[in-house]
C-alpha cells in the first residue's frame, strides 16, 4: 500500500461534498488522485498503471477510472501499493497511512454534536501558507488564550485533554482543550453569562490542519453552536474560530473568517 512517510494515521483530507467524481489531492507533497466507484471512496497515487500519467486528468467509469492519456480504464484497488485507505466519517474524508508507532486509532474521531439535530455546523475549508497560519496556535491554545481572555488558569491537563477556567467582559467560562488526533484539535466551551448567570448550550470549535505542499497547508474549521444559542454567543464563537488559525488578535484581528462564518450561518438558518 502507498506510504506518505511519518504522517498521523488518520489525517482529514477534506469535506467530501467539495469533491467532484475525480479530485485531485495534494497531501505532504504527494499528488493523489481522489474517486467514488459506484458506493467507494478511493484515494490512490495520481498515476496511471500504464505509463504514468496523472489519473485526475481522466474519467469515472463503471469499472474503473479511464486514463485521458491512452484510455486505459484501471481500478486503483487492484493495487495495494498506490492506494490508501479512505473512508468518510461526518460528511468529511480522512485517510489511514498505516506506518504509525505512537499510537494506533481504531477509526476517524467522530463528535456528536455533528449529528446532533439540536446544533447547526458551519465549516470552512481553505488553504494558508504556513506563514499565515498558525499550526501552533491551532494545536496550542494557551498561546492564544493569554490574547482571546482576559484571564484563564489550567484545572485539570491530562494527557491530550486540558480544562480551563476563562473570562471574558461579558462571560465566565469552562473550556476543554482536547487533541483528538495529532492534527486534530477541539475546543468545547461552556459560557455563563456574567450579568444573569445563565449558561449557554455548550459549544464545539474543530480544527484539523492538512499539511499539503511544502509551505502550505489546509485547514478544515467546524463550528458547532446549538439551534438555541443566542446571537452573541454564536457570534463570540466564530469570532474566536477566526482568530485561532490567523494567531492572537493584536497581530491579525478576525476579517474574513468571520465573515465568511456569518455568511454559511444565515444561509444555514
Amino acid at each position: 500500500m502507498a506510504h506518505l512517510g511519518p504522517v498521523p494515521q488518520w489525517t482529514c483530507v477534506g469535506y467530501r461534498p467539495a469533491f467532484g467524481p475525480v479530485h485531485r489531492v495534494t497531501l505532504r507533497g504527494r499528488d493523489l488522485v481522489l474517486y467514488a466507484p459506484r458506493d467507494d471512496l478511493v484515494l490512490a497515487r495520481d498515476v496511471c498503471p500504464h505509463q504514468g500519467a496523472r489519473l485526475s486528468n481522466g474519467r469515472l467509469r463503471a469499472d474503473g477510472l479511464m486514463c485521458g492519456q491512452h484510455g486505459t480504464v484501471v481500478n486503483m484497488m487492484s493495487y495495494p501499493e498506490l492506494h490508501l485507505d479512505t473512508v468518510v466519517s461526518q460528511g468529511l474524508v480522512w485517510v489511514r497511512d498505516p506506518p504509525v508507532d505512537f499510537v494506533t486509532w481504531t477509526g476517524p474521531p467522530t463528535q456528536a454534536e455533528f449529528d446532533s439535530p439540536d446544533y447547526r455546523t458551519i465549516e470552512f475549508h481553505k488553504t494558508y501558507r504556513d506563514s499565515t497560519v498558525s499550526v501552533e496556535n491551532i494545536l496550542g491554545f494557551p498561546a492564544l488564550f493569554d490574547a482571546a481572555f482576559d484571564s484563564y488558569a489550567v484545572r485539570t491537563p491530562t494527557g491530550g485533554v486540558a480544562t480551563y477556567t476563562a473570562r471574558t467582559e461579558a462571560y465566565d467560562m469552562i473550556v476543554v482543550n482536547e487533541y483528538v488526533t495529532p492534527s486534530t484539535t477541539t475546543i468545547r466551551f461552556v459560557l455563563s453569562d456574567k450579568d444573569t448567570r445563565a449558561s449557554a448550550p455548550p459549544l464545539l470549535l474543530w480544527f484539523s490542519v492538512t499539511p499539503t505542499k511544502p509551505g502550505k497547508v489546509r485547514l478544515h474549521t467546524r463550528v458547532c453552536v446549538a439551534a438555541s444559542a443566542s446571537a452573541d454567543v454564536t457570534d463570540w464563537a466564530l469570532d474566536f474560530a477566526s482568530v485561532a488559525p490567523l494567531g492572537p488578535p493584536a497581530s491579525a484581528p478576525p476579517t474574513e473568517l468571520a465573515r465568511l462564518f456569518r455568511q454559511q450561518l444565515t444561509a444555514s438558518s
